[in-house]
């Protein structure tokens, strides 16, 4: 699990989602209203020592909330299964809002994909 900032978006990105990590970052700039900004890297290690081995989950939604706790005018990118996968949901076979963010489905970029998800970026953009 990658994770980072950019301006403000959150960003959180699934192994699955790293081999087009370059259009995200692109992504990410669209969600930051084209603003430039300097990407800072964020670090979920798990486990940590003492911890449940198993409590990934657990752990990953309480870092995932606190990093998107009420911030005006903040904007989460979500891409990957993984992700989905850890804050409960099934992972969606196209990109979406999902838990208020955009998810990407880094399966799915062909043409059509990219002009869904720009209108994605779009009705975001209208609702902040």
């Amino acid at each position: 699990m990658r994770c980072f900032r950019y301006g403000r978006v959150f960003a959180a990105l699934a192994e699955d989602a790293w081999p087009v990590r370059h259009f995200l970052l692109d992504v990410a700039w669209a969600l930051n209203d084209f603003v430039a900004a300097e990407r800072k890297d964020l670090v979920f290690d798990w486990p940590q020592p003492g911890a449940v081995p198993d409590g990934g989950d657990k752990a990953f939604g309480a870092f995932f909330r606190h990093q998107t706790r009420t911030r005006t005018g903040s904007r989460v990118l979500l891409a990957g299964a993984r992700v989905a996968a850890l804050l409960g949901h099934p992972p969606p076979n196209e990109s979406c809002v999902l838990d208020g963010g955009l998810y990407v489905c880094p399966e799915t970029m062909d043409n059509q994909a990219k002009r869904d998800l720009w209108r994605l970026i779009q009705d975001l953009s209208r609702e902040s």
